[in-house]
């Protein structure tokens, strides 16, 4: 009985932990909620919001990044909110277009955003 109250506790600690309401607990939770997968240009130009854009663009960085390096960390914000700006250009005027598609060739065609 003692190891379950334990483990109860233990849990709780962590759960409030995870979830303190700092805004570093919540700066790369993603709230978009169509697949990026599915994502287009004019999503992103006219739906998503600047959190929901940032978070995604970090989360194919990192993706893109961990092909390569497997242990690669979480990219800079610095770096992330370059490569979110290289997908707004490419997405301007190309509505249908997927951004994972952009994306992916952002990553390939220049060095700076990989690992």
């Amino acid at each position: 009985m003692l190891n379950i109250r334990l483990s109860v506790s233990l849990l709780l600690v962590l759960v409030v932990a995870a979830c303190g309401g700092s805004p570093a607990s919540t700066k790369y939770t993603q709230t978009w909620p169509k697949s990026y997968a599915t994502t287009t240009c004019a999503d992103w130009n006219g739906v998503m919001d600047q959190h929901q854009k940032f978070v995604m663009a970090g989360d194919m960085l990192l993706s893109e990044q961990k092909t390569v390096k497997p242990a690669a960390g979480i990219p800079s914000d610095a770096l992330i909110d370059t490569f979110e700006a290289a997908i707004a250009s490419s997405c301007n005027g190309s509505d249908q277009l997927l951004v994972s598609n952009l994306a992916v060739g952002i990553y390939v065609t220049d060095t700076q955003y990989q690992p």
